[in-house]
């Protein structure tokens, strides 16, 4: 059974901002709603913010620290605790043993950063320290360009056999974090680390959410408001949304091309795998250069005005004319600006598309 359960990095870069305390915590109760168990930080982060006079609530943070003993001692504040190595070889792992120490008695997770680099033979290492000091979780990172066959099969393996739950991180660096994710979801991790829209080169957080719910059937927070409230996120952090961004964007379910538009009148699900109204959107008919005869006619027809064929196709003419002159679609004032002009005075003739 697949569930969804995730370690988030976007408060982390609210905190490198150095982000008042008011705002992390606003942001960390709105991604906290989408299925967020804890928020990844680091600790010369912390560190930093602290010197700002600025405390965070640190109750469902996680704080990452290196293999010094000095480290784990100065993140007493927090009640988790991730150990981040590079090598887990049997000599470093003799190192971490003081390190968990002076971390107990919060929980410990134990993250390999270059686990993707490791070979099935050299997990029973650390199989046997995980069991030995009580560690709560192996954090596997991936630096994102994994076949992601492959992936499924070592994680896949590593869950059935390590003593303690599994988490997977990925990198974007390759753009793969989203897929190489959800392959470790398939493979039974228990949890994935996600940012919202990516930031800090994370996989982003709404589109495993929503594919995980679509493609699983998995039970998932109510997403009625998620465009909204992830817009809201990322403004805190000065991230401008881009138009066209999966799931979020503000355009991104807007559609101009004839043919597109035809398709989704019909169907919908032709080119829209989630509803816009799962994510807080609208769907939005756009006229441009791109536009069909459908196009037009549909878009007026919004505005109770019915179009002939031949009508449409002149008009069309029109639009794509402006569309070209001013290097954008036509707002709906404009579209039926040009209508008023031309079909009411009934000087609507088609004139091609020479003028491009």
């Amino acid at each position: 059974m697949i569930a969804v359960d995730f370690s988030d990095s976007t408060v982390e870069c609210a905190v490198q901002r150095q982000l008042p305390s008011s705002e992390i915590e606003k942001m960390c109760e709105t991604l906290g709603r989408y299925a967020v168990s804890c928020f990844d930080i680091r600790l010369d982060a912390y560190r930093r913010y602290l010197s700002t006079g600025n405390t965070p609530g640190t109750g469902r943070m996680r704080c990452m620290v290196g293999t010094a003993v000095e480290d784990a001692v100065q993140a007493a504040d927090f009640r988790q605790v991730t150990v981040c190595v590079h090598q887990a070889d049997p000599n470093g792992l003799k190192g971490l043993a003081a390190v968990v120490r002076a971390v107990k008695p919060g929980d410990v997770y134990l993250c390999l950063e270059d686990a993707w680099r490791m070979q099935p033979g050299e997990w029973e290492p650390i199989f046997t320290f995980t069991e030995r000091y009580g560690i709560k979780g192996i954090v596997y990172c991936s630096e994102g360009a994994e076949d992601l066959f492959g992936l499924f099969e070592r994680l896949r393996a590593l869950v059935q056999n390590a003593p303690c739950p599994v988490e997977f991180k990925a990198s974007n660096a390759f753009r793969m974090a989203t897929a190489q994710t959800l392959a470790a979801l398939r493979a039974g991790v228990g949890r994935v680390g996600v940012s919202a829209a990516g930031a800090g080169c994370r996989a982003p957080l709404e589109e495993v959410l929503m594919a995980a719910g679509h493609l699983w059937n998995v039970n998932i927070p109510s997403c009625r408001t998620l465009a909204e409230d992830f817009r809201a996120v990322l403004s805190m952090l000065d991230i401008r949304v881009p138009a066209r961004k999966a799931l979020i964007g503000p355009n991104i379910f807007a559609h101009e091309s004839g043919i597109h538009v035809d398709g989704i009148v019909k169907n919908p699900s032709l080119y829209e795998v989630i509803r816009p109204e799962d994510v807080g959107l609208t769907r939005r008919l756009v006229i441009g250069k791109h536009s069909g005869n459908a196009s037009v006619r549909i878009k007026l027809l919004q505005h109770g005005i019915r179009l002939s064929r031949q009508d449409a196709a002149a008009l069309l003419d029109k639009v794509r004319i402006l569309a070209h002159r001013q290097k954008r679609p036509l707002t709906d004032n404009q579209l039926l600006g040009l209508y008023e002009k031309y079909t009411v005075k009934g000087s609507l003739e088609h004139v091609g598309c020479k003028n491009f």
